[in-house]
């Protein structure tokens, strides 16, 4: 590595520790004057280009976070896609498409994953419940990373039914190009919430959800037993009655930016659509079944 890497990878160590995300997570959540919020969040607009037509703000913000989990207005985003169609979960871009190979890993940029550890089925407790890596070797995985500009909300790329979802705590390094070229295993060291999907066909669907820098939670919609619990410690949770949810319904959001990774068990996917480097919107189809 150059004198410029050193001195990136000194600064990602610095800042990956939890304390230094949830902190700015508990500042997105305080209650701001409501005149200086609506300058925070014009100010970010600008920089982001982000287009406040398209946003729900049916409720006045109270927080930075509101603003950043936003809700789009009805009808913003009509899911067209044939029903046949894996939809985008969310706004992002596609930084990789990969195949999960026999022995359990998959590229993403030009690191290889060991799948078993991504999902934490080689965690004490936490993978003795749901789909084992095995089971998606011959399948793909599909990488969304998420830029601070994009809508932050998470949507179902399929219709189905959530059976339950592992949390995996970790630290918090950026998922940024540079930061996944230096820092090792990068999604493995960082927080992940795995949701469980079942398919109208019986198939078995993985949602990874990765946390990042400045990520003050990663927030599900389908059960409070992580806001009733709390953070921090590793839990594999199936419940009690599966929640079943329609393609484009929105089932968590992420409180500052990151990534999404699907993984489809082999054969299930019939021609995918989208390619690395392509910018899509949730609700764009991205695959076929």
């Amino acid at each position: 590595m150059n004198m410029t890497d050193n001195l990136l990878l000194l600064y990602l160590n610095l800042i990956k520790e939890n304390i230094n995300s949830r902190l700015i997570g508990k500042m997105a959540d305080s209650q701001l004057p409501r005149p200086l919020l609506e300058q925070v969040i014009k100010a970010y607009c600008y920089c982001y280009n982000i287009d406040l037509t398209q946003v729900d703000t049916s409720r006045p913000f109270t927080t930075f976070n509101q603003f950043f989990s936003r809700s789009l207005k009805k009808g913003v985003r009509e899911i067209t896609a044939g029903k046949n169609a894996v939809i985008a979960p969310v706004d992002s871009r596609i930084i990789e498409i990969a195949e999960i190979r026999a022995d359990r890993t998959f590229k993403v940029k030009n690191s290889l994953y060991q799948l078993s550890s991504l999902i934490g089925e080689d965690y004490p407790g936490a993978g003795e419940i749901f789909p084992s890596a095995q089971s998606f070797c011959g399948g793909q995985a599909i990488t969304f990373y998420l830029s601070p500009a994009d809508y932050h909300r998470i949507h179902m790329p399929l219709n189905g039914q959530i059976s339950g979802f592992n949390y995996l705590p970790g630290k918090f390094y950026p998922v940024n190009s540079r930061a996944m070229r230096l820092v090792t295993n990068l999604f493995i060291k960082n927080e992940r919430l795995i949701s469980w999907i079942t398919t109208t066909s019986g198939a078995k669907v993985a949602m990874i959800k990765v946390g990042a820098c400045c990520v003050g939670r990663i927030k599900i919609f389908y059960s409070q037993y992580l806001e009733e619990r709390g953070y921090g410690a590793i839990c594999s949770k199936l419940l009690a009655k599966a929640v079943k949810l329609n393609r484009g319904d929105c089932l968590g959001t992420f409180e500052m930016g990151s990534t999404v990774i699907l993984l489809f068990p082999p054969g299930f996917l019939k021609k995918v659509l989208v390619k690395p480097g392509e910018k899509v919107q949730m609700g764009q189809s991205i695959a076929i079944l």
